[in-house]
């Protein structure tokens, strides 16, 4: 358990593989985003949306 009266030690963030986040963003294209009708779910507003890849519908 973990006492909330002592400060964490903070963690310095890891390195970024450079390539791998290119690759990750050459990977990347458009999308076409469509709202569909907004609707009330237990108490809720929901606004769904339909995300289409290229060449798919």
């Amino acid at each position: 358990m973990t006492d909330l009266g002592e400060p964490r030690a903070r963690q310095s963030p890891t390195a970024v593989d450079a390539d791998a986040l290119l690759a990750l963003a050459d990977g990347y294209h458009a999308r076409a985003v469509r709202p569909w009708d907004s609707r009330v779910v237990a108490g809720h507003l929901v606004k769904p949306y339909a995300i289409e890849a290229p060449g798919r519908a």
